[in-house]
């Protein structure tokens, strides 16, 4: 196949050049690495001036544990796996930490009753809440948050705020098998978990020892996972105004 040059990539992280170079056959003068544009520190300072203008205030519930969602209803995560990690995380953060939950549902996720159940319909606004906020105006006052699997886990250490990834993929075929990612315990994990990204846990006491470890050693965690994030995804001062001047360019 002849490689285009009528497409120009702006990539996230180097580790991305192969798949576009390869599979979608753009030459390798039309790529460019770039970091992510959404954590530039003017661009962040805009999000959540726009949306605290936009009557979204502070969440009632302050300086509490986030919850990344997702829907229960794939082959990794149902909902019975889901209301598992639910009854968890209330044992860890209300018994143990002694705080509060927000709950951010993902864009495609219904409110399919399993919150209420878990945490109790006459707890809400007290022990817990959802919350519409863009997820740089949550990550504002939290000591660190917990994903299933989400992407948002990058957005949420670029605001210097750890996460933990509570998920258990050993033992479902599909997710666990020689041609699967693993951590060095050897179990199971996706794509952040391995890039060490996040703090990885597959049972309660995992979440448990890094939940404890952040609120002990809080800067330290950070740094160790700021480096890797580092390593993989490059700041460059000004990037989104050289980005949005090249499509003018091309444009014009």
């Amino acid at each position: 196949n002849t490689l285009r040059r009528d497409v120009k990539a702006y990539l996230f992280s180097s580790k991305e050049r192969d798949i576009y170079e390869k599979k979608y056959f753009i030459h390798k003068s039309k790529i460019e690495v770039v970091g992510v544009p959404r954590h530039t520190k003017s661009w962040i300072d805009f999000i959540r001036l726009e949306m605290l203008t936009q009557t979204q205030r502070s969440d009632p519930l302050d300086k509490s544990i986030l919850i990344i969602s997702r829907p229960g209803n794939t082959n990794y995560f149902s909902l019975e796996r889901k209301k598992k990690s639910l009854e968890d995380i209330k044992k860890l953060v209300w018994f143990e930490l002694n705080k509060n939950i927000v709950v951010k549902l993902h864009p495609k996720e219904g409110k399919e009753g399993i919150y209420e159940e878990v945490f109790g319909i006459e707890n809400y606004g007290e022990k817990w809440t959802y919350s519409n906020s863009h997820p740089f105006v949550l990550g504002a006052n939290i000591p660190f948050a917990i994903s299933f699997y989400s992407g948002v886990v990058i957005d949420m250490l670029a605001l210097g705020v750890p996460t933990i990834e509570y998920l258990d993929l050993r033992g479902i075929p599909e997710f666990d098998n020689d041609e699967s990612l693993h951590d060095k315990m050897g179990h199971p994990v996706f794509s952040y978990r391995y890039l060490n990204l996040v703090l990885g846990a597959s049972d309660y006491t995992q979440m448990k020892d890094h939940a404890l470890k952040i609120m002990k050693k809080r800067k330290t965690i950070l740094s160790r996972l700021h480096k890797k994030y580092s390593i993989l995804f490059p700041r460059i001062e000004g990037i989104n105004h050289k980005i949005s001047q090249d499509i003018l360019n091309t444009i014009h």
